[in-house]
């Protein structure tokens, strides 16, 4: 339902901008860019995921080999070689 209205809004705008200035294909550019900047691709969520897992590992704490916790962890994944998920 909102996709159906956000089309309408943008061929509304597209022809009340072609009325108004009498050329067309700017308002088809127009709304082209409109429609673009609502959309995201999949190489953009990509993207933004990557940087976003940079991010994070810049500013994790990890716990080093001699802590406590990573000598759990290595003693309860020392017979998993592979994972489903």
């Amino acid at each position: 339902m909102k996709l159906g209205m956000m089309i309408a809004a943008c061929v509304s705008g597209a022809v009340l901008m072609g009325c108004q200035s009498n050329q067309i294909a700017d308002s088809i550019g127009s709304t082209g860019s409109l429609i673009k900047g609502v959309t995201v691709s999949r190489e953009d969520l990509v993207a933004s995921a990557h940087l976003s897992a940079k991010e994070m590992d810049k500013e994790a704490k990890v716990a080093p080999a001699s802590s406590k916790y990573t000598k759990r962890l290595n003693r309860l994944t020392r017979n998993l070689h592979r994972y489903d998920g």
